[in-house]
């Protein structure tokens, strides 16, 4: 949930260990993600296709 109201939902999982996805949610994709505008997602998903 953005600080905007705007939200959305997800699922990762990988092999009965969610804590992988979480982690690397948190320690990479999100630090990227604040400041980006969340109804521009075509920029935001060719940001990270870039970056992989």
């Amino acid at each position: 949930m953005t600080d905007q109201g705007i939200y959305g939902l997800g699922d990762a999982a990988l092999n009965n260990r969610e804590t992988l996805p979480a982690l690397y949610l948190m320690d990479y994709l999100i630090p990227n993600l604040i400041g980006m505008d969340p109804r521009n997602s075509e920029d935001i998903w060719q940001f990270f296709k870039v970056l992989t």
